[in-house]
């Protein structure tokens, strides 16, 4: 599903007005019947109906209108409080506010006095503020507003993006309302997605308003998205009943070290959870026997080693093997050592097929980042916060700030996908397209989680999915594994092997 900034939703509003030919205010009757709808669905489970809508004189507002309307008609006590002169209001806006007046809507302009005794009589109120187009830090009278809101604590219901929050980033504009509620007209807007916003937009809703989907399929080029349900199963590889274990895929997996055998046992597990054919362990040789005591599935591969981590010459010993992979996943556990960046710089130049670099891997090339544009096959780096850091020399605290942009930017210029960590993971790709996955937990805040991504990334490449859908898809799997054990052993108590076993789950909840 495509996600929009406020300026890309704007464009598309216009081109349905002015190339499809729907009247603005036809797309503001049917924005205003879905928030009505979801206004209802709060009456009937909670039994209070004394509703009061907050409003601005923008779009947003005019949207409020439209639900105090339909509201009023259907019996239930409303007031509008508008946060505007009258003579401010335009357009569709001002013809919604006129007929809400003509059937006898209790109709106030903003006053502090009267804003504070209507908050009080209430039952739930209507956030029509503030809308995409809102730049800069939210301003007087609106701020007092907005905070008069959240002192209530009254049961919040917000038109297309709470009020104060940027539709683009995420950031809080100094105040922001903290709903209950969402409902997201047409397509979600990219910063409901990112950095704290879940604090603010509680259930989020995305509301079909009639836009054509060809406005953003054709007329225009949409790069961000999020996966649905329906998207992921479409791009799950497939089983067949004629199979083996060739039909899915060798996964090679370079990782593991002296005290970090874990890793790889971590990674090959997840992999063949994922459904990959055969997992070949690459690990140093003074820690095979430990790792097949513990996974006897993988096929193992020893690698010389120097006090117990690879080196240089370590490449031998896979060398002769290569031909078999279908793909590779380079660097949980392999430690943070001069000749293991020697051996991963050197292997990276040597393989021929798409590798997921990681932990470990993603260090060793932090000096080089250039090595990536060397690769035979276009790679996926699946850095955190501090990876990235490593790798582009931007602060931590700025990354988290402008996750998006940061992983377009190194994807672009590094001709690699981009995986990079967060509550909300980014994923994006040389082309300037990008995910931003929806699912997880802070389950998943637990060291070796990122082995088990990889693992699941591998997997489906090994299994032929798209490089850039890999990514997607295995974010999303990951995902809902932290969610399952976050449910099942607590977001405190979930281990990463808890992750790893319920893949299948995951798998499952996504299939069915």
């Amino acid at each position: 599903m495509k996600v929009t900034t406020g300026a890309e939703m704007r464009n598309i509003d216009k081109t349905a007005i002015e190339k499809y030919g729907i009247p603005g205010i036809v797309l503001m009757e049917n924005a205003g019947r879905c928030v009505f709808d979801v206004c209802e669905n709060y009456i009937s489970k909670s039994g209070k109906s004394n509703v009061l809508i907050v409003a601005g004189k923008g779009n947003n507002g005019g949207d409020g209108f439209v639900v105090a309307r339909l509201l009023k008609n259907k019996g239930y006590s409303v007031s509008l409080i508008v946060v505007s002169e009258k003579s401010d209001i335009k357009g569709d806006a001002l013809t919604n506010i006129e007929i809400a007046e003509k059937i006898g809507i209790d109709i106030k302009t903003y006053k502090p006095e009267i804003f504070e005794k209507e908050i009080f009589k209430c039952d739930f109120i209507v956030d029509a503020l503030l809308g995409t187009g809102l730049k800069g830090e939210v301003r007087e009278p609106y701020k007092t507003v907005i905070e008069s809101i959240n002192k209530s604590e009254k049961y919040v219901i917000s038109v297309d993006i709470p009020s104060g929050l940027d539709s683009d980033t995420g950031e809080i504009l100094g105040s922001c309302v903290v709903a209950d509620e969402t409902v997201t007209l047409a397509l979600p807007k990219r910063g409901l997605y990112l950095e704290n916003s879940f604090l603010y937009t509680g259930k989020l809703t995305v509301a079909d308003i009639s836009m054509p989907s060809i406005i953003y399929e054709n007329d225009m080029d949409i790069k961000g998205n999020v996966l649905t349900k329906e998207e992921a199963f479409e791009i799950m590889p497939k089983r067949i009943k004629r199979s083996n274990k060739g039909t899915y895929g060798r996964l090679f997996v370079v990782a593991g070290s002296k005290g970090m055998t874990g890793a790889s046992y971590l990674c090959c597990k997840s992999a063949y959870r994922t459904g990959c054919g055969v997992v070949h362990s690459c690990i140093v040789n003074s820690a095979v026997s430990v790792m097949q005591s513990i996974l006897p599935e993988a096929v193992y591969i020893p690698l010389e080693d120097m006090g117990g981590f690879v080196y240089k010459d370590s490449i031998d010993d896979v060398e002769h093997e290569m031909y078999k992979a279908s793909a590779f996943v380079i660097g949980p556990g392999l430690g943070g050592r001069k000749q293991v960046s020697e051996f991963v710089k050197q292997i990276l130049v040597d393989i021929d097929v798409t590798a997921v670099i990681d932990a470990d891997g993603l260090n060793a090339i932090a000096d080089d980042t250039d090595i990536l544009k060397k690769m035979k096959k276009m790679p996926i780096i699946t850095p955190h916060p501090k990876e990235m850091e490593r790798l582009t020399g931007i602060p931590v605290k700025d990354i988290l700030n402008n996750t998006v942009d940061v992983a377009l930017d190194f994807a672009k210029t590094h001709n690699c996908v981009v995986l990079l960590k967060d509550s909300r993971t980014v994923i994006a790709n040389p082309k300037g397209e990008f995910y931003i996955n929806t699912r997880g937990s802070s389950a998943l805040a637990k060291g070796g989680s990122g082995d088990v991504l990889s693992g699941i990334i591998g997997s489906l490449v090994s299994q032929g999915c798209d490089t850039f859908e890999s990514a997607v898809l295995g974010a999303y799997i990951h995902g809902i594994t932290g969610e399952i054990a976050g449910e099942r052993f607590t977001n405190y108590g979930s281990l990463s092997g808890d992750f790893a076993d319920i893949i299948p789950e995951a798998l499952k909840s996504i299939l069915e």
